[in-house]
């Protein structure tokens, strides 16, 4: 029950979040930076996109290969890009790509489902310390450019970045 709930209200959400920002910017807009938009920027930010998966399924295979699991690289990326795309339709279940490339590592190649999993994990960990260090990066190129904040805004984001670091 709580699943359908969930995937309703989410649902509901992105409606509402999509109308508005449609509303705020106007189709005329939307429609002009896509004018803008040549097939060599189109070309540029679909390679940089197959890189993200290639380098994120090197990832895995390197994670496994360090398990003593040795399956090649194309085999990983197929499964890589199965779960990615579940988790691009279906975010609102966090991390079921995951677990359904990893059950593709599984049937495929009678992979431990803990070792499978397990693996999933450390990559999970490794990708939100990246994404934590970028943050906190951006954050301090974020505060030298614009100065001190007020101590109220200093704390907030102190408070922030806690809650997430842990």
């Amino acid at each position: 029950m709580k699943k359908p709930f969930l995937f309703l209200v989410s649902l509901l959400i992105g409606i509402s979040l999509f109308t508005w920002v449609i509303s705020f910017i106007g189709w005329q807009e939307i429609k002009n930076t896509f004018l803008g938009f040549s097939s060599w920027k189109g070309l540029v930010v679909f390679l940089l996109s197959l890189l993200i998966a290639i380098l994120g399924s090197l990832k895995w295979q390197i994670i496994l290969r360090g398990k003593k699991i040795k399956v090649s690289f194309f085999e990983l990326f197929k499964y890589y890009l199965a779960g990615f795309s579940i988790s691009f339709f279906a975010p609102v279940f966090l991390g079921v790509g995951g677990f359904f490339s990893t059950y593709l590592l599984k049937k495929k190649h009678s992979i431990d489902w803990l070792k499978g999993v397990s693996s999933l994990i450390i990559d999970r960990i490794s990708e939100w310390t990246t994404n934590l260090l970028v943050i906190f990066t951006g954050i301090l190129i974020f505060l030298y450019k614009i100065g001190p904040l007020p101590r109220k805004l200093t704390l907030i984001f102190g408070i922030t970045f806690l809650f997430f670091s842990i």
